[in-house]
């Protein structure tokens, strides 16, 4: 960090310098860079903006350091920016900042970066309401924090995340947020599936009427062979079951996503055996070019020897004179 007294006279040596040891960032130290006061100035007159160069020792190696490369541009800048040189015109221009911004120039002025506003967004959800939302309970966020602001702050911190990963294209912004959802997710489908084994997959209820006279349920009944009375039941399936099962095939849940079916199982088998017999007919493919190979270099030292002897036969050799 540069010395605040310092950073706009780049006419004077710094007494507050920012280093960097090359040597401990190449040996991955997370943080190689530090900010202590210059062992060693050097002049360096070719530098007309800031003719100084700065060393010092770096507290983990000992060895040698350079001012951060940064830091020598901010200085080189500020040798070069335009202003009054004078000290009656540092002084006027020293008098006409006093004052200002007043509050109503800093209303003003806080729009200057604005061209036109035509899609500004203003988070109007989640209007900040501590201790009366669910996810309140929670909330690291301390309620006189959330008094203090307009929306909920963790709501806000949720929507910009979601602004950012859309407008860079980039999902890795929502990963946490993204895999505390499915846990959460998980977490409710596994208490959907306790009750269905606690409860059962079928729902009974009596059949009957309702008589609004006297104002009760009149349960229907049967008699069964031996006479028995037994009360007229309607079954129905359990309203959860359809959850949990469109839960199951739309994250691939199922054994045949799994591959774990019989008949994948025999495909996923034939399809090994056909890839061995493929890999079986290629050594023996392999084998026969060998022996091809092998029959064509026999052939060529035949055809050599036959051509020596050719040369030596005496009857060819006295016939080839005539």
């Amino acid at each position: 960090m540069l010395n605040k007294s310092r950073q706009c006279d780049p006419t004077n040596p710094l007494d507050e310098v920012s280093f960097i040891c090359r040597p401990c960032k190449k040996n991955g130290v997370s943080e190689p860079g530090f900010v202590a006061d210059p062992s060693r100035i050097e002049d360096v007159p070719e530098k007309t903006t800031h003719p100084w160069a700065y060393f010092a020792d770096c507290p983990r190696c000992g060895k040698e350091c350079k001012q951060q490369v940064w830091e020598i541009a901010l200085m080189s800048s500020y040798g070069k920016h335009t202003g009054p040189k004078t000290e009656e015109g540092k002084a006027n221009s020293k008098k006409n900042l006093e004052g200002y911004p007043t509050a109503e120039q800093r209303k003003r002025v806080r729009f200057n970066g604005l061209k036109h506003g035509m899609y500004a967004q203003t988070l109007e959800f989640f209007p900040a309401r501590p201790g009366q939302y669910l996810q309140c309970k929670g909330c690291q966020i301390a309620h006189d924090v959330c008094r203090e602001n307009i929306i909920c702050a963790k709501e806000a911190d949720r929507a910009m995340r979601y602004q950012i990963a859309f407008s860079e294209n980039n999902p890795d912004q929502l990963r946490d947020i993204q895999a505390n959802n499915q846990s959460r997710i998980q977490s409710i489908m596994d208490n959907v599936m306790l009750s269905l084994v606690n409860t059962g997959v079928e729902l009974k209820n009596p059949r009957g009427t309702y008589d609004q006279k006297a104002g009760k349920f009149i349960p229907e009944t049967y008699l069964d062979g031996d006479g028995e009375v037994h009360l007229s039941m309607d079954y129905s399936a359990h309203p959860l079951l359809k959850t949990l099962m469109d839960f199951v095939s739309k994250n691939s849940l199922t054994m045949a996503d799994q591959g774990m079916t019989p008949k994948l199982r025999e495909d996923e088998e034939e399809l090994q055996g056909k890839l061995s017999g493929a890999e079986q007919k290629g050594d023996e493919l392999l084998g026969y070019q060998r022996r091809q190979a092998d029959a064509l270099e026999g052939l060529k030292a035949m055809i050599e020897n036959s051509k020596k002897r050719s040369d030596s036969d005496p009857i060819l050799i006295e016939h080839g004179s005539q």
